[in-house]
């Protein structure tokens, strides 16, 4: 799902004040609860930011080098 920065100030508008309903991407959307908003705020910040638009999660790679002796 694409989102727009207009979403992103819908949420934040609708957080800032305390409603529990919010129009986001062109969908009325009835929240449980403020957590709820935010974490589909953070989603929408990551799609907007370009995190998210593989759809996958983001995974830190490491690797390491032994030192035998």
């Amino acid at each position: 799902m694409s989102y727009t920065q207009q979403d992103l100030r819908d949420i934040s508008a609708a957080i800032a004040t305390g409603v529990l309903q919010v129009t986001i991407n062109g969908r009325s959307t009835t929240f449980r609860s403020l957590a709820e908003m935010m974490q589909v705020r953070s989603m929408i910040e990551d799609a907007v930011n370009g995190a998210g638009s593989t759809g996958e999660d983001r995974v830190l790679k490491t690797s390491y080098k032994r030192d035998y002796q």
